[in-house]
């Protein structure tokens, strides 16, 4: 079903709802029975490259894990439809947030995007005022923290204060 609604429905539809319209969404969602952030995931599918799209289609890869592959620059796609294929892997929608924030800290290449996909890379975190941290797995992982705190009242927290 994702394939027929994904290839023939919505082709040249991102040209359309380009300006992100709601109202479009919702009206092109209304003529196919689709919910409006449905129209616009199979529109943000569109950024895809082809080889993902067909992993898409034939249920290798999940729609919403497809949307948010669908931010990664196409040379990143390209590395992680390679690695999927090579090594027979997949993609949940932890693995490719992690994959996406990789992406954003410029840091996905082709050792990460394999790191990612088999488990040996455990998440990417992002908590208030503390840097992304990037968690591994075995002996040899690493984990690097960069934290900033401010501490205005340190009364609260000296315990030899009178």
């Amino acid at each position: 079903m994702i394939g027929l609604v994904s290839s023939k429905m919505f082709v040249g539809l991102s040209g359309i709802v380009a300006e992100k319209n709601r109202t479009t969404n919702k009206k092109v969602g209304e003529i196919y029975s689709l919910s409006k952030n449905t129209v616009s995931r199979y529109i943000r599918i569109q950024f895809l490259i082809p080889v993902l799209k067909n992993l898409l289609d034939d249920e290798i890869l999940a729609l919403r894990a497809a949307v948010t592959i669908s931010f990664l620059k196409e040379d990143e796609q390209a590395l992680l439809a390679d690695c999927i294929e090579r090594n027979n892997l997949t993609v949940d929608m932890k693995k490719a947030d992690a994959l996406r924030q990789l992406s954003e800290k410029e840091k996905l290449n082709g050792e990460s995007v394999y790191r990612v996909l088999s488990g040996a890379m455990l998440a990417v975190c992002n908590t208030p005022d503390i840097e992304k941290v990037i968690i591994e797995t075995g002996s040899m992982g690493e984990i690097e923290l960069v934290m900033h705190i401010a501490i205005e009242n340190t009364e609260v927290i000296n315990p030899f204060s009178s």
